[in-house]
């Protein structure tokens, strides 16, 4: 399962986090994409503000879906664009690029886009 986030809105990304924790839980492969604007979540420069059910911050997600063996990739333009340093990313985020995109373009990639 593919998580496509493009939106760093804090209740569409914790939706987006939250579904991919509970994919996981039902022992499914999770790949996480942020893109556009959720790119900035990837950032230990972006502000990371808690989720009100959750209680955990985007680096605290992202932190537990890699450690559950999930992989989180960032789209390197859209974090440019957004201002932040690749150098700056979160530890265990990916860069995206051509592993990326065979898994995107794969014909047994299932997406969902929050």
């Amino acid at each position: 399962m593919v998580v496509n986030l493009t939106s760093s809105d804090l209740a569409t990304s914790q939706a987006a986090f939250e579904f991919a924790r509970q994919v996981q839980m039902d022992n499914g492969a999770v790949v996480f994409y942020l893109n556009l604007d959720a790119a900035a979540l990837a950032s230990t420069r972006a502000p990371q503000p808690k989720g009100a059910v959750t209680h955990k911050s985007a680096s605290d997600l992202i932190a537990e879906i890699v450690a559950d063996g999930g992989k989180v990739y960032v789209c390197v333009m859209c974090l440019q664009q957004s201002g932040l340093a690749i150098r700056d990313r979160i530890e265990g985020v990916a860069l995206g690029g051509p592993a990326m995109r065979e898994i995107l373009m794969s014909p047994s990639t299932r997406i969902m886009s929050f």
